[in-house]
Order: structure tokens, then sequence, then C-alpha cells
């Protein structure tokens, strides 16, 4: 029997079939898919390899599927800019920015996110001041208000991180102060979470302290999960606490409540875990209840605690997972 042939139709289906198996986290199937799309001369299998295999933590593969792809297909400004983050993450800063220049050199290309990802690498080569340079000119894209809300959210928020590591609070306060009503905004409250943290941080580092409390308290509501958040949840335990005890795994239960979870299905109640560290598994609740909604912090309860043993780090939370509601009775 003849091998099939492919339409550029069929093609199209195996293309989002893979897209759609990485966007619901089954990067070993979409894997298959990318080999198939790349013996059918398919450059788009060649970037689903790629991104399948960051989903596998094997980005050494990754690289090397991409490195075929750019050989294949030197025109791809998309595998140029995969292949800059993959050797980025890889640590081959010199390689990464060869790849990104690439990939800002050809056709079509996404300025702005090649942009991005290049003040990504130069902060990590630790070139603060060149990082920041170019989130500035980023800024002043004509192409910027044009990009991904998410994508302009995450800018703005490194823009703002830089700055307070830069040491210039004042700055980042000021330029978060020029942004729109955050309360106006589409993007996903995990992305303005990140900006109203980022602005927390600025507050506290130029000592508006009970200003910090609001802002950091915001960005909690919108997402507690954020890992600026909690570091500077800590930071502020850490002025009145000694560090260090115990780290505790905890998983809470507590009731579903509908306004303080809007938009979300009558349940019976929900679980959630918790890495803290703290004295007791007393102290490690009461640290964990600042990052639910306050008309349920005081009927929640530990469903299980596991104690990790003696811990040096500050006191607080360093890690909380999404809710898993559960039905009613």
């Amino acid at each position: 029997m003849p091998p099939k042939k492919y339409s550029p139709d069929d093609i199209g289906a195996l293309k989002a079939e893979a897209y759609g198996l990485l966007d619901e986290g089954e990067p070993e199937q979409a894997l298959e898919i990318g080999r198939r799309l790349e013996k059918l001369l398919c450059s788009d299998g060649f970037e689903i390899q790629g991104l399948s295999y960051q989903e596998l933590d094997e980005n050494v593969k990754a690289i090397g599927a991409l490195r075929r792809g750019t050989e294949r297909a030197p025109d791809d400004w998309h595998l140029w800019q995969l292949l800059g983050s993959c050797l980025s993450d890889d640590e081959q800063y010199d390689e990464a920015l060869k790849a990104y220049d690439v990939a800002l050199d050809l056709p079509e290309s996404d300025r702005v996110l090649v942009g991005y990802n290049r003040s990504i690498l130069f902060w990590r080569m630790e070139n603060l001041d060149k990082a920041n340079a170019t989130l500035v000119e980023l800024l002043g894209d004509a192409e910027f208000t044009d990009a991904v809300p998410e994508l302009q959210a995450n800018i703005r928020a490194a823009r703002m991180g830089l700055l307070n590591e830069l040491g210039r609070a004042e700055e980042a306060v000021a330029f978060f102060e020029t942004l729109p009503d955050l309360d106006e905004w589409s993007e996903p409250l995990a992305e303005v979470a990140r900006l109203d943290a980022k602005y927390a941080i600025a507050l506290w580092n130029d000592d508006r302290v009970d200003d910090a409390h609001k802002a950091l308290a915001r960005a909690i509501r919108q997402d507690k999960t954020n890992p600026d958040a909690q570091w500077l949840k800590r930071e502020m335990l850490a002025r009145d606490l000694p560090g260090g005890k115990y780290a505790f795994d905890l998983r809470i239960r507590g009731p579903w409540l509908a306004d303080a979870f809007p938009g979300t299905d009558p349940a019976g109640g929900f679980y959630t875990k918790y890495q803290v560290v703290a004295d007791d598994p007393e102290q490690a609740l009461n640290f964990a209840r600042d990052f639910e909604p306050p008309q349920i912090r005081h009927v929640l309860e530990i469903e299980d605690v596991v104690e990790n043993g003696h811990c040096d780090d500050p006191k607080g939370v360093y890690w909380t997972s999404a809710y898993n509601f559960y039905p009613e009775e």
C-alpha cells in the first residue's frame, strides 16, 4: 500500500491537534505529531517538538530539534525565537543572543516578543542596565500596543522588577502609577497580580509600608500563587519574627462562598495545599490564612499536615496550590 498523501488541510488539522494537546498538558502526544510533521517537511513540526521537549524538561533535545528546524527552514522566525529561549534556559547566552538577533532580522518577526525574551536574557547575564534599556525601548515601540495583553503586562511587570533590583524603587512606583487602572484591565488576574506584586515590592523598598500592605493584599486576592507576593509577605514577617523552625506541607479544607469565589460554580467546599515555614502547624495555618479570602479565614481547617524537618529559612508561605473544589452533598 502506498504511503498516505497528506493534503494541506490534513497537515493543518495535525498542527491544530498538536498545539491543542500542548494546551491540554499532553506534551508526549504532541511530540509524536511534531515528529510526523517533520517527516512531512512542515516547519511547525520542529516548533511543536521544541515546545513539547520544554514541557518535558528535556531542554537539550528541544535545542536539537530546533537546530534541525533552523537548518531546514532558516526563514522561520518562530524557530529562531524559540531556539534562543531554549539556549537561554541552558545558559548558552551568547548563542541565545545570536538566535534572537536572527529572529529579529527576519520578515514579519514579532519584535515585541523577541525583544522581551532578549531582556530576560540580559537579566540572566546580570546586565541589568541593558535589560532595562531593552524594556524601555519596547515600551516605546509602535508595535507594543498591538501586542497581546498578557505580553504587555509581562513587559510592564519586568520593567518594574528591574527597577526594583536596580534600587530605583521611586521610579518603579512612578511607572506603575502611569498605568491604566488595573480594575479596568481585561488580562487574566495572574497577569494583573504580577504587576500589583511588583508595585507592592517597590512601595516596600520606598518605605511606604502601609501602601505596600494594601497593594500586596490586592495582589494576593488576584492570585494567591504569585511568588513575588509570597516573597514580600515573608519579608514583612521577618521584621517581627525570627526566622526558621520547621517546614510543613499543609492540606487545608474550607467552605465555598459565592462572594469569596466569584465566577465559580457552587460547591460543597475546597481543598488547597501550602508549603510553609513556621514554629508549629497552627502558626503555619495562620500564615496560610493571609492568602485566603477574608470571609473564610476563620473557618479554615488543617486536613493533613506533614513536617519536613528543621528549616533555617524565613518564616512564611513558600508555595500554594490552586483550589480543588468538591461537590455539594
